[in-house]
């Protein structure tokens, strides 16, 4: 990399003569970004960017195309635009350029086309019933934690983890990914909703947003490795395989309840807030502010929810420490390992296909109907979710049959549960292959 770049913040190109970096280069400095190979300065245009500054700048240091055309998805007109927006702030070129999926198939323009038919962009952000679901897990929440606290019986306990895990799949998940309301204040403020519950927004964001959206199912998500070597979720190195994976869709459930400790108890992951090296934490000044909010956080749900209904509630020392946690990271991990792994969910599809779109369809699954989507967030309609992340989860009940209409017209598959349970049984025999298989079963 040329050695001119400026240190004071926002390079206009007009003004400063393009230069080529690396992804090494954008590592180094978190006030950069890649998209479509063009990288950015974005010190300047957080100040202006529409969802707010935390997002944009937290990722700062990684190529976020994937991120950058789904979260902004329109037609290619619009993407032109937006481009348009970013000149002034570009810099330089990307070298070697990264190859890059396509987002701009004949598949993507249908799918946004009749959706948007069915839903006008305008009233993508959350309805009425999205606003009264929220209060009243808020309100439920309060009260169980009171009771929990003032009697620390295991009833108001498991309550409490379920209410969590509500507030993590309902609340917090739909602000994180800016689906809540036009205005970026309201999605953050609901963001911290993962702090609320033991974890931390921007571990979160690194994890779920950064990784494993653009990523979803490939070698670079995540969710893929994230219970390895107790579980294996991919077939990409047979050498992680042990005897006990064989057995493995017998204690699968049981392992991934442990999550919820996993998180709450991992302080070095919180006291770093660095999630598996998605983004450049190090350099990275604005995760670096940050940090004390987010340990205040924490030290706040370990008192109402471990010290307190120990010593006024008298709850038993082992319910205080794990209770809560482990119920809210059984019902989390519940939801989540049935989207992307069952029995013909592609697997490595960056190794397969070129089309984003295609591939969000491929790697995830929907089941039920809206009765599902009130218990979980919205988070059966998988599919939905992937394709259309900045649309509420209130309306993916509406936008499915237009999406299976469209996938069945360009021949991509989509995957569809009538139930929880059949999608289960798919998910466990699909690990069950998984750990005896010696060729691919995806």
């Amino acid at each position: 990399m040329t050695d001119n770049h400026s240190a004071e913040g926002d390079v206009a190109s007009s003004t400063t003569q393009l230069q080529t970096f690396t992804l090494d280069d954008l590592w180094k400095d978190p006030r950069l970004v890649a998209i479509d190979s063009l990288v950015y300065d974005i010190t300047g245009f957080a100040k202006v960017h529409p969802g707010g500054s935390g997002p944009l700048l937290a990722a700062g240091g990684t190529d976020v195309t994937a991120l950058f055309r789904s979260m902004h998805r329109r037609q290619p007109k619009d993407v032109e635009r937006y481009r348009e927006v970013l000149s002034k702030y570009r810099v330089g070129v990307l070298s070697p350029a990264v190859k890059n999926m396509e987002f701009d198939s004949e598949f993507a323009q249908d799918l946004y086309r009749e959706v948007c038919e069915t839903v006008p962009p305008a009233l993508w952000f959350a309805p009425t019933g999205f606003w009264v679901r929220t209060a009243l897990i808020v309100v439920g929440t309060l009260l169980a934690e009171l009771g929990w606290i003032l009697t620390g019986s295991w009833q108001l306990c498991v309550l409490v983890g379920v209410l969590h895990a509500q507030i993590g799949l309902a609340v917090q998940h739909d602000a994180s990914h800016g689906a809540v309301s036009r205005n970026w204040r309201w999605n953050s403020a609901l963001a911290y909703g993962a702090d609320w519950i033991g974890n931390t927004r921007w571990l979160w964001f690194e994890q779920h947003i950064i990784g494993h959206h653009p990523n979803t199912n490939a070698d670079m998500d995540p969710d893929a490795s994230s219970a390895e070597p107790f579980l294996l979720f991919r077939t990409v190195d047979y050498s992680l395989r042990k005897a006990y994976h064989r057995f493995q869709h017998w204690f699968m459930y049981p392992v991934l309840s442990l999550y919820g400790p996993s998180v709450v108890y991992n302080l070095p992951q919180l006291l770093t807030l660095n999630h598996n090296d998605e983004v450049p934490v190090k350099n990275n000044k604005f995760l670096q502010k940050q940090l004390l909010p987010s340990i205040l956080f924490r030290l706040f749900y370990y008192v109402r929810v471990i010290l307190l209904p120990l010593y006024i509630g008298g709850a038993p020392l082992w319910l205080a420490l794990l209770g809560v946690n482990f119920v809210t990271g059984f019902c989390l991990t519940f939801v989540f390992v049935l989207s992307h792994n069952f029995v013909g969910s592609c697997r490595f599809p960056e190794r397969d296909q070129n089309d984003w779109y295609k591939m969000q369809v491929e790697t995830s699954c929907t089941y039920g109907g809206f009765v599902s989507g009130l218990m979980t967030g919205g988070l059966n309609f998988q599919i939905e979710h992937h394709l259309f992340p900045r649309l509420n989860s209130y309306w993916y009940p509406t936008i499915a049959p237009v999406v299976r209409r469209v996938c069945a017209k360009h021949g991509v598959q989509y995957t569809y549960y009538p139930t929880i349970i059949h999608n289960m049984r798919s998910t466990i025999e699909f690990m069950r292959l998984n750990g005896i298989s010696k060729v691919r079963v995806d």
